[in-house]
C-alpha cells in the first residue's frame, strides 16, 4: 500500500522500502499500514564541512585550465597545497587517530628501552612486532579492495557525465526539430516547447541536489501556471517530459516528424531513469563497511610493525601513509554519488544557451535557405552534346538510346570504332606515332 510522508518540506511517496532523499536529514523506514511501529526515524551522520566542500569540485575546463592541468609545475603546485587540500581537511579526524596511536607506540618503546617504565613486579612487554607474516600478506588484499572501490566509483561518475552529455545533445536535437517543423506554422507552441526543454534539466538537477530550490530555478523559465503545475507534481521531471510530449502531439507537424521528436523525448526519459538509478543505488554498503574496517585496522597495526626499525620516524611516516590510503578511499566515496560534484549548473546553462540560439537564428536561417533554394532553382544547366553513332556503322546497327541526357550507340561495331579512334588519339599525344609506322622497328 502506498503511503506519503513529508520530509524537509517535500512529499515523498514510497511502497514499503527505505527511501533516501537529498533534502532529508533522516532515513525513514516505511512499513505496511497496520504494522506495529509504522515509521522509525533515525538521525543520520552528516559532515556539513564535507557537504559544503563538494560545491567547489564542480569544475568545467577551458583551454587555459587544460594548459595548467598539463603543466610540469603541477607537481610543485599539488605538493605545496597538500596541507590545505579539502581531502586533508576532511580526513583530519582519522589522521589524528593514526598519529596518536603512532605517538603512543613510539613513546612506549622509547621508555621501555630506556628503563623509564616503573617496576610493578612484572616485565613490560614489547609492542613492536615483525612486519613479515600476516601483515605483509594483507597489503595485497587491501590494495585490491581500494582499486576496486575507486574504479567502481569512477564508473558511476563517468556514466553520470555521459548521461548529462546525452541530455545536452538530445535537447539540441529537440530544439532544432522544433524550429524546423513547428515554428513556421505554430510559433507560440514552439516557444512553449522550448521553455520545457530548458526547464527539464533544471528540474532534474533539483531532484539530484539538496542545495537547489526548484521554484527559484524555474522562475523566469516557465510561465506562472506552468510553474505551479510543476510544483504540484510528485515527480516534476516526469511531468516536464509529459508536457513536452503533449506539445508535440498538439502540433501540426507530420507524423514522421512527430515520431522523430518523440524519440528525442524518449532519450531524455532514459537519461532521467539512469540518473535516478545511480542516485538511488549506492555501491553495496557491505563492501564499503568492510573496506573501511579493514583500512582502519591495518593502519592501526602499522605503527606496531615499523616502530622497532624506524623509531620516532614512525609517526610522520604512518600519518603520510594514512593520508594516501584514506585519501584513495575518500575519493571513491566522494565520486560514488557524482551529481554533487558534477557541474550540473553549467550543463543547464549550456542547454539554455543552445535553445536560445536556435530560437534567435531560426528565422534568419529559414530566410537564407529560401533565398538560396530559389537561386539554385533558377539556374540553367548547360545541355550536354549527344554522343552519336561512330562513323562507318550502318544504319541498321546504329540504333540509338537515350540515358541520362546522353545519346549512346548500341552497335558493338560502332563502340569498337570509337575506342580505336580514342586509342589513336592517345598515341599521337604521347608521340608514339600511328598505326602506319608500327613496322619501323620501334
Amino acid at each position: 500500500m502506498l503511503k506519503q510522508r513529508n520530509i524537509a518540506g517535500r512529499t515523498l511517496a514510497v511502497r514499503n522500502k527505505t527511501f533516501f532523499h537529498p533534502a532529508a536529514a533522516v532515513k525513514v523506514d516505511f512499513r505496511p499500514i497496520g504494522a506495529v511501529d509504522v515509521t522509525r526515524t533515525k538521525k543520520l551522520d552528516r559532515d556539513e564541512g564535507k557537504e559544503q566542500a563538494r560545491r567547489y569540485r564542480r569544475t568545467t575546463f577551458d583551454l587555459d585550465q587544460w594548459a595548467a592541468h598539463r603543466s610540469t609545475n603541477r607537481y610543485l603546485r599539488h605538493v605545496r597545497g597538500v596541507l590545505s587540500s579539502r581531502i586533508a581537511r576532511g580526513l583530519s579526524g582519522p589522521l589524528t587517530y593514526v598519529g596518536v596511536i603512532s605517538l603512543g607506540v613510539c613513546a612506549y618503546e622509547t621508555a621501555l628501552e630506556g628503563g623509564a617504565l616503573p617496576e610493578w613486579g612484572f616485565t613490560w612487554p614489547r609492542l613492536a612486532v615483525e612486519i613479515a607474516g600476516p601483515f605483509s600478506l594483507s597489503t595485497f588484499a587491501l590494495s585490491l579492495l581500494l582499486v576496486f572501490r575507486t574504479n567502481s566509483s569512477y564508473q558511476r561518475w563517468n556514466e553520470a557525465r555521459k548521461l548529462w552529455g546525452t541530455l545536452i545533445n538530445r535537447s539540441r536535437d529537440l530544439a532544432r526539430q522544433t524550429q524546423q517543423w513547428v515554428t513556421p506554422t505554430e510559433p507560440e507552441l514552439a516557444d512553449t516547447l522550448c521553455r520545457w526543454i530548458v526547464a527539464f534539466p533544471l528540474i532534474l538537477m533539483a531532484s539530484l541536489r539538496e542545495d537547489v530550490e526548484l521554484q527559484q530555478e524555474l522562475q523566469g523559465v516557465l510561465l506562472l501556471d506552468e510553474l505551479q503545475l510543476v510544483l504540484q507534481q510528485q515527480h516534476p521531471a516526469s511531468a516536464a517530459l509529459q508536457a513536452l510530449g503533449q506539445c508535440v502531439a498538439l502540433s501540426n507537424a507530420k507524423d514522421i516528424e512527430k515520431l522523430r521528436m518523440d524519440e528525442s523525448i524518449a532519450s531524455l526519459q532514459d537519461v532521467l531513469g539512469g540518473c535516478e538509478r545511480i542516485f538511488r543505488t549506492p555501491i553495496p554498503l557491505t563492501y564499503t563497511r568492510h573496506l573501511t574496517r579493514f583500512l582502519v585496522v591495518w593502519l592501526t597495526a602499522l605503527p606496531f610493525c615499523v616502530a622497532h626499525t624506524m623509531g620516532w620516524a614512525t609517526v610522520p611516516i604512518t600519518i603520510a601513509l594514512a593520508f594516501f590510503l584514506f585519501g584513495i578511499e575518500e575519493i571513491g566515496v566522494q565520486i560514488e554519488e557524482p551529481f554533487g560534484i558534477l557541474a550540473l549548473e553549467g550543463f543547464c546553462a549550456t542547454t539554455a544557451s543552445n535553445v536560445a540560439q536556435a530560437q534567435a537564428a531560426a528565422d534568419k536561417m529559414r530566410q537564407t535557405a529560401i533565398v538560396h533554394g530559389a537561386t539554385a532553382a533558377s539556374r540553367q544547366l548547360v545541355p550536354q552534346l549527344p554522343v552519336t553513332a561512330a562513323a562507318g556503322s550502318d544504319a541498321n546497327s546504329s540504333v540509338e538510346r537515350v540515358s541520362g541526357g546522353y545519346t549512346l550507340p548500341r552497335s558493338p561495331a560502332a563502340v569498337s570504332n570509337v575506342l580505336v579512334e580514342e586509342e589513336m588519339f592517345a598515341d599521337k599525344a604521347l608521340g608514339w606515332g600511328t598505326a602506319d609506322d608500327s613496322d619501323s622497328g620501334f
